[in-house]
């Protein structure tokens, strides 16, 4: 491994910053100075699509997390507040950035390792996953699986033939996803209303979704987890 020069990652007010060749991930250092005086590291990564959705503390909602922190708490999955990956020089495989007690090594193109006093943590840009030293994987394993838009969940069976379930927006859970759309187009005691064949299977609601460019009759079945804000979304059908 090769010691960067940290002067040429320095932007000035005590921070330093980096981005991988990628652009997978980037993160900045503020070993200590007047606005934060523990070490502290943010690493922007790609949306964390393998890991649990956590609480963005503005919106009150659970998103997809994007970013790594390492302060005095220690390590944990963070929603970016930035609006972005700093623009910090390339840091390149083998490669490793020392600032204070922090310290991050890029250890490909795509994937970084960071660490510091209170913890460190491996960034797989491929898989676009964080391992952190210590975690209990027990709970994260029993987890729910959680895709994003355009993710296939699998397929379920209906009197037309198999049709895939994918999702349309959101982080919507796939077993619960394959379980609603099953009772939907099977279960003869799921009472559906209208043109639109409206109903509530477990509090999402369903339809015979309207798609702009095509007729009804070629459109898919779509499944809402709000009837009047839906976060996610899925379809039943191509």
């Amino acid at each position: 491994m090769q010691n960067a020069n940290a002067d040429e990652y320095y932007l000035g007010y005590g921070k330093h910053a980096f981005r991988l060749e990628s652009g997978t991930a980037g993160c900045w250092f503020n070993p200590k100075n007047h606005d934060d005086p523990q070490p502290h590291l943010s690493c922007n990564v790609r949306d964390l699509v393998s890991d649990p959705p956590v609480r963005n503390q503005f919106t009150g909602r659970d998103e997809t997390a994007n970013d790594v922190v390492l302060d005095a708490a220690g390590v944990r999955r963070d929603i970016d507040m930035a609006g972005g990956q700093l623009a910090g020089p390339t840091l390149h495989p083998g490669v490793t950035l020392s600032v204070g007690p922090l310290a991050c090594t890029a250890t490909s193109v795509t994937s970084l390792s960071c660490s510091g006093p209170t913890g460190s943590f491996d960034f797989d840009g491929d898989a676009a996953s964080v391992t952190i030293a210590g975690e209990d994987t027990s709970a994260a394993s029993n987890a729910a699986v959680l895709a994003g838009p355009g993710q296939v969940c699998g397929e379920v069976g209906t009197r037309s033939g198999p049709r895939p379930v994918a999702v349309l927006t959101g982080q919507v859970d796939c077993e619960t996803a394959l379980r609603i759309a099953d009772t939907y187009a099977n279960d003869v005691s799921v009472v559906k209303q209208g043109q639109g064949q409206f109903a509530q299977v477990e509090g999402w609601l369903c339809m015979w979704a309207y798609v702009e460019g095509r007729s009804h009759r070629d459109s898919y079945l779509r499944c809402d987890d709000d009837p009047v804000a839906a976060q996610a979304s899925f379809r039943i059908g191509n």
